[in-house]
């Protein structure tokens, strides 16, 4: 990780009524990542599907478990807490 600095975390307006909203995120990932169009054969042609590229983070971690360390690297360091994670699991 190049750098700890923490970025203040701003909620969507749809998110704003949530409970437990993060202060803030370390930046790991290159964001935001490109949304491709897919062409399913099974697909109707009156049918639009589009895939989200989170293969392109920039990161060995891809999509939501890269996304998921900078809000617990951040809660980590604004709590002082040492933290061990398992790479490969969504568990802490």
């Amino acid at each position: 990780m190049s750098s700890t600095r923490l970025i203040p975390f701003r909620a969507a307006k749809w998110a704003s009524k949530l409970k437990h909203l993060p202060e803030a995120y370390v930046k790991l990932s290159q964001t935001p990542t490109p949304i491709h169009k897919w062409n399913l054969n099974e697909v109707p042609k009156n049918f639009e599907m589009s895939i989200k590229r989170d293969d392109f983070t920039g990161n060995l971690l891809s999509g939501n478990k890269v996304r998921k360390l900078e809000f617990i690297f951040a809660d980590a360091i604004l709590k002082k807490k040492h933290l061990c994670y398992n790479l490969w699991r969504n568990s802490i």
